[in-house]
């Protein structure tokens, strides 16, 4: 029992370890009766800049935040451009991002739209932020949230970047964004957990609600920017032409206050970020694109927008 209680002790201080050292720093509080969890990335510079921007990166589910820290790549592009990532931990590893589904945080009807902004207000008071400058991507289960953030925190959110996500089924007509958002999406055709053409999802044998298509989902918010103009697709450079993926391009701009919408598309493509690790085997998630970096395009295409 003693060796046992050792292990384990060391394991947990390994862990914290590595995480300060990361410079990503970990934190709770108590929202609406419960703890939650998030970690936090400040670059050394953010405190002499003047207005920084505030970057929220979701987890998928199953996960959270400290796990997402080490999985995308956001800390460096930090350092370089001057912004604040926070990771938050959704409640027993899961979003309530609006769907019909069997997650617990979906049964309890928790509020993470209301988590995220007691966040954004945390940060709001303790650091410089640009509050026409906060933005959210997520994977997954996190991309799904951060369509609900573009929905019910419009006056919050400046633009998102969802990931191997799409929107409930009903949310075009629950949607209640007050101005125009723009929108990165990033799917593939071959995902078997988020279906690419929509529909019913199931994982595991477990229901996940009914979903739009990627197409239905990137042409909602087209729309409800009022884009004036979409562009033909364009073929990425095949990179890597042993992944047997391909990745394009579809612009839709002029929107209203300048947004745009924009799809990456891998042909071919799994429940992965192009450029990410192939985190499970093929058969369980599709394979993954290695065309571009997603954290490099994400921000590329977020930091271009204030609210």
């Amino acid at each position: 029992m003693k060796d046992k209680l050792t292990l384990l002790l060391f394991i947990l201080l390994t862990s914290c370890s590595i995480l300060y050292a990361t410079g990503i720093q970990s934190s709770e509080l108590t929202h609406k009766g419960i703890k939650r969890a998030y970690c936090y990335y400040v670059p050394k510079v953010a405190s002499s800049a003047k207005k920084i921007p505030l970057l929220f990166v979701l987890h998928g589910a199953g996960g959270n935040g400290e796990q997402i820290s080490k999985f995308t790549k956001y800390k460096t592009l930090a350092d370089k451009d001057t912004f604040i990532i926070v990771y938050p931990s959704g409640w027993k590893r899961y979003w309530n991002d609006g769907r019909d589904a069997t997650f617990e945080s979906h049964r309890m009807n928790i509020d993470d739209v209301d988590f995220i902004d007691t966040l954004i207000t945390i940060f709001q008071n303790k650091y410089s932020i640009d509050s026409r400058r906060v933005y959210a991507t997520g994977l997954s289960n996190g991309g799904f949230m951060c369509f609900r953030l573009a929905c019910e925190l419009s006056d919050k959110i400046t633009a998102i970047a969802p990931i191997i996500s799409s929107m409930p089924q009903n949310a075009p007509n629950t949607c209640n964004a007050k101005h125009p958002t723009s929108v990165l999406l990033i799917n593939g055709t071959a995902d078997p957990l988020c279906p690419y053409n929509g529909g019913h999802m199931v994982i595991a044998g477990k229901d996940r609600g009914n979903i739009l298509s990627t197409k239905q989902a990137i042409e909602f918010w087209a729309t409800k920017n009022n884009c004036k103009t979409k562009s033909d697709t364009i073929w990425l450079p095949h990179l890597n032409p042993s992944d047997n993926t391909r990745l394009n391009k579809v612009e839709y701009t002029g929107g209203d206050n300048n947004t745009s919408v924009v799809l990456y598309t891998a042909v071919g493509g799994g429940h992965n970020m192009p450029g990410g690790k192939q985190y499970l085997p093929k058969f369980m998630i599709g394979p993954t694109n290695y065309d571009m970096v997603t954290e490099e395009v994400v921000w590329s295409f977020l930091k271009q927008y204030k609210l």
